[in-house]
């Protein structure tokens, strides 16, 4: 966790230790948990206020996509394929709001959704290469076109994107 503080490096005085906070970060989002739920699990050991600190410290500072991408990489290493895909598959889901969602969120007329679509873009191991939340009323297109921009500058090797009917249609000339 020695990078961790590196790539902070807010000079603040530490209570808790980076490794117990990753560690709350990653089973929250494991579990699906409410932030405020945290602390019923944790007692006065591990506040929630604490873990949310950094979890924003490190959203706002991007350094999330890189851990992932790094992770993917040694991963990929680790099971002896090469470092980048050549045929990723795209894929979106529709995500309903909750209560505590500040982000931009619309209804999608057509299904009858209030909230957002998470789309992602992951490898044959089923490793993510990319991951992009819209607005429900957007279509799988302007999501899949978001999703291949960023996919350009990350998989070098990229040749083909597995997609279904709905992204396939209209993206095709946006990837030419």
């Amino acid at each position: 966790m020695a990078s961790f503080q590196l790539i902070l490096n807010d000079k603040r005085k530490r209570w808790h230790s980076l490794h117990t906070i990753t560690n709350a970060i990653l089973w929250i989002n494991y579990t699906g948990l409410q932030w405020r739920e945290l602390d019923k699990m944790t007692g006065d050991k591990l506040p929630f206020s604490s873990v949310y600190y950094y979890f924003r410290q490190l959203k706002f500072r991007g350094i999330w996509e890189p851990i992932l991408d790094s992770l993917v990489v040694k991963e990929r290493k680790r099971q002896q394929r090469e470092l980048s895909p050549s045929l990723p598959a795209i894929d979106s889901q529709y995500v309903k709001i909750t209560q505590f969602i500040a982000e931009e969120t619309r209804i999608d007329a057509n299904r009858k959704i209030h909230g957002g679509k998470r789309s992602i873009a992951v490898d044959r191991l089923g490793l993510p290469w990319t991951l992009t939340v819209t607005p429900a009323n957007e279509s799988d297109n302007q999501a899949g076109q978001l999703m291949v921009k960023r996919l350009k500058g990350k998989v070098p090797r990229l040749e083909v994107i597995a997609a279904d009917h709905s992204d396939k249609v209209s993206f095709i000339e946006h990837v030419k």
